[in-house]
């Protein structure tokens, strides 16, 4: 059929056209099936084999045409960019990718699904959406990585370098921050050990534990302030031996500890068997206060961590519920799940959240066959918490709708960085071909809106970093 119509090229577009439109209802089909709403990884998966389906009918069929690839473009765009969601998935398929199938991959297969993510995240316009989600699941990824986890460095290297090839250098530099920080952190540690193999530990039973730390930079780590938390003595120690070493290598830098991330191994000797648990930071807390106590009340729980904002007058209602719906996620896992049902609660409430006179115990009957045990922590509702997206994110669990709050902030000092940049260069423009101009040096990141672009104009007017010109005010003057 192609090579009759070939020879009337108008024929040609419109059976292109017709291929456009079904390519979007199959799109469409795949967003509302019921099937994949909640599936992120099956989404994408169904997505890639759709878009390679159709390549090959483009390829085969169409003879690889200009036109008809151009149709599929526009097809994919279109649909892809009409729910948000799709960014978050594709953040999400990512994460799946680098967290469990690695290990069962070769390196040519991981080069391949990696290969067609970036095919379909060339179809995405707000690029800067799924960069904000997927720097919130690297963030997991190295936080929680093993030291020795050689070849999942390098595969989060791969992947960044990826996006770079095809947003620069600007696109990725968070990304990139981040992978040097967890480098350098391990030239620190391995310093910091070195350093107390060879002086006396100061401290309660300080001999034998060990201390992994990884410095991040604020500026590159999509990390929430962390709530105020008095340490035990057993981790201050620890703490306090670690900030005099750093500290006497970079003065003038300043720690500030993020103990609502990181995990501790802790020796339990209750039971016939001795087991290592690895548990959280906050969950280490808590554990901690049994050795000196044999029953602890909720009350007693939170007051010895005394973990909140403190007299932060600019953090408001929202933040402590946050910080205390996080301090009983860590809690309320060390009971519920029986598998590792660390402590014991007594209560006089059916509901599983502990509460204000709820007693906590440690269950001397706990027992497993299993040496070395995680405890995992348990999900919270959306109604509890809303921290499952990049940090600030204003989007739902499931991908959202809205663009995520904290993207709509980093949107404004991006657009103010290009104007003052174009405008240094230019000295003066008028307000349409800035407009243009802005437009065409953000389309690589997102797509603005000329209601941001001239929000922002106002914005630096108000700072002085530009002024109307006074015989025209659709004309802007650069102020150095």
């Amino acid at each position: 059929m192609y090579s009759l119509f070939s020879r009337i090229p108008e024929a040609l577009t419109d059976i292109a056209t017709v291929m456009q439109e079904c390519i979007s209802a199959a799109i469409a089909d795949l967003v509302a099936d019921e099937t994949t709403v909640n599936a992120p990884v099956r989404f994408v998966e169904k997505l890639l084999a759709l878009r390679e389906r159709f390549e090959r009918v483009v390829s085969q069929a169409f003879g690889g045409s200009l036109e008809f690839s151009n149709q599929m473009k526009v097809a994919f765009e279109k649909s892809l960019n009409n729910d948000p969601k799709c960014a978050h998935y594709l953040s999400l398929y990512l994460d799946e990718l680098l967290r469990k199938r690695l290990k069962d991959m070769t390196d040519t297969e991981f080069h391949s699904n990696v290969d067609q993510v970036i095919s379909v995240f060339r179809y995405l316009i707000d690029k800067d959406v799924f960069e904000s989600y997927y720097r919130s699941s690297l963030c997991r990824r190295l936080l929680n990585s093993k030291p020795s986890a050689a070849n999942v460095e390098e595969a989060e290297k791969l992947v960044v370098g990826k996006l770079r090839a095809e947003c620069g250098q600007q696109y990725t530099s968070k990304l990139e921050g981040m992978l040097k920080d967890v480098s350098l952190s391990q030239d620190t540690s391995r310093s910091y050990s070195q350093s107390t193999s060879t002086s006396r530990m100061d401290g309660p039973s300080l001999s034998h534990c060990e201390l992994d730390v990884k410095v991040c930079t604020s500026g590159f780590w999509p990390t929430h302030s962390p709530p105020k938390c008095e340490v035990p003595i057993e981790m201050k120690c620890l703490i306090d031996r670690f900030e005099a070493f750093y500290l006497s290598k970079h003065s003038g830098r300043k720690l500030t500890w993020m103990f609502n991330y990181g995990t501790a191994d802790v020796r339990s000797r209750v039971g016939r068997n001795p087991h290592v648990l690895t548990v959280s930071t906050y969950q280490a807390m808590m554990l901690l206060l049994f050795n000196s106590s044999d029953a602890l009340s909720y009350e007693r729980i939170r007051s010895s961590l005394n973990c909140g904002r403190g007299d932060d007058a600019s953090v408001d209602e929202k933040s402590e519920q946050g910080d205390d719906a996080e301090i009983k996620r860590h809690l309320m896992s060390l009971y519920v799940n029986p598998r590792v049902r660390v402590l014991l609660r007594e209560s006089p409430r059916e509901s599983k959240e502990p509460a204000a006179g709820d007693i906590f115990r440690v269950n001397t009957q706990f027992e497993s066959r299993v040496r070395n045990l995680k405890v995992p922590l348990i999900a919270l509702t959306s109604s509890s918490n809303n921290r499952g997206g990049p940090a600030g994110s204003s989007s739902s669990g499931d991908g959202g709708s809205a663009i995520p709050q904290a993207v709509e902030e980093d949107r404004k000092h991006i657009v103010e960085a290009v104007l003052v940049r174009i405008m240094k260069s230019r000295k003066q423009m008028d307000h349409n071909s800035l407009v243009v101009e802005a437009t065409k040096q953000l389309s690589q990141r997102f797509q603005p809106t000329p209601q941001l672009i001239k929000q922002r104009i106002e914005h630096l007017i108000e700072r002085e970093f530009l002024e109307r010109c006074p015989h025209d005010h659709k004309t802007y003057n650069y102020l150095a």
